[in-house]
């Protein structure tokens, strides 16, 4: 991988051609939080050069491409198959969504690609397919079960006839019967449903005595719900606990017209993967704002630098310096500290395990008189 030139001297010097990584990326095109997760990702590469991690730099080809609800799910397959056949990239991180990823699944794995997504479905695993989860459905419903049950709440259910509302919602109620959790209302709405529709459904909930309102879905209504909530707990005549599930994240600033407006989010809890006492993740908010003059505080920021740490580690031990060797590498990753989660996060890859985040990776907050503070880790259900 190096490129020879012959000097004045006669004599024969070398330049080390970077690894190449390639990026889907099928969602918050344009937005502040995509651009602090590009750059968490160069900054990680960046100090896995200067460390000697790595012996020569990244580079990191980005293509960037709208993926479901508001776009059509094949460019982001063309966009991830172009990446894979014309750029010829060690790795490719990306797409996101659950849904482009599982689509992708099949395809991966018999290119031999490896592919790293953070999406939140099982249904992506693969022998080339690694999940480092921005949140994971399975894990989400289980943690907003125990949340409800530890607080006596009457859930009523509104989630999103996507891949994400179903398969959280799937979890979320075998967990709630394991646990007792009552669930007397399940409404079901689509992406693109109106504020009246939705409206509607929420006052369903309302009359059936809900006590917790519990959102599920990969967040393209997300925003409606929470007007809609609001609007009808505004009365004071319905004494509610508001909760979304992992699409808490889209939270402005940072997502644009695209997130939901912190000051809508006055009140609601909702789950998340940043801690203040992660001091993986302090320490990385400390040279990210030496380097970029900002201190990102979201999930984003230690998504990017995380991946590009298991990226950088996975190339160290990559024999040879080609996919296959590449996957070697990956899942060699092991008790690795993660800037993702609470201060006992940690990624373990195995030849058999390609799902990167253990211990308590996702955590809960809420927006309370207008500050965005921690409520906890979730602890074991026996507790």
């Amino acid at each position: 991988m190096a490129e020879s030139k012959v000097n004045k001297r006669n004599t024969i010097q070398y330049e080390m051609v970077p690894y190449k990584i390639a990026l889907c990326q099928d969602w918050g095109l344009g937005t502040q939080i995509v651009q602090d997760y590009y750059d968490a990702m160069r900054l990680g590469f960046e100090e896995a050069a200067a460390s000697k991690l790595i012996d020569r730099p990244v580079n990191l080809v980005i293509r960037e491409v709208e993926g479901t609800p508001t776009a059509r799910i094949f460019k982001v397959i063309q966009a991830w198959r172009a990446l894979a056949q014309q750029e010829l990239p060690m790795a490719i991180v990306g797409p996101h969504r659950s849904d482009a990823a599982q689509a992708l699944r099949e395809e991966i794995s018999a290119s031999s690609a490896p592919t790293i997504s953070h999406c939140g479905t099982l249904d992506f695993g693969g022998p080339f397919n690694i999940s480092l989860g921005n949140g994971t459905f399975a894990d989400e419903g289980p943690i907003l079960a125990d949340f409800h049950r530890r607080h006596g709440h009457a859930v009523g259910v509104v989630r999103e006839l996507d891949l994400a509302g179903s398969e959280t919602s799937e979890a979320f109620r075998a967990a709630a019967h394991e646990l007792n959790v009552k669930v007397i209302s399940d409404q079901t709405i689509d992406s693109c449903d109106s504020i009246e529709a939705v409206t509607e459904k929420v006052r369903l909930l309302r009359a059936a005595g809900a006590t917790a309102v519990q959102y599920l879905g990969g967040g393209g209504n997300a925003r409606t719900v929470v007007t809609a909530v609001n609007r009808i707990a505004a009365d004071g005549q319905w004494s509610v606990t508001k909760v979304l599930n992992i699409a808490f994240v889209l939270r402005n600033p940072g997502f644009g017209a695209a997130g939901i407006p912190t000051a809508e989010l006055e009140g609601w809890i909702g789950l998340d993967q940043v801690h203040e006492r992660n001091k993986i993740f302090s320490a990385l908010l400390d040279r990210f704002e030496k380097k970029y003059g900002r201190r990102p505080f979201h999930c984003y920021t230690a998504l990017g630098w995380d991946t590009a740490n298991v990226l950088a580690i996975a190339t160290a031990r990559s024999k040879p310096h080609w996919r296959e060797g590449f996957k070697g590498g990956l899942e060699k990753v092991r008790w690795l500290p993660s800037a993702v989660g609470g201060p006992a996060s940690f990624i373990s890859i195995g030849p058999f395990d390609h799902r990167g985040y253990k211990g308590n990776f996702i955590t809960l907050r809420e927006i309370r008189g207008g500050a965005d503070r921690l409520v906890g880790t979730p602890t074991l259900l026996t507790e």
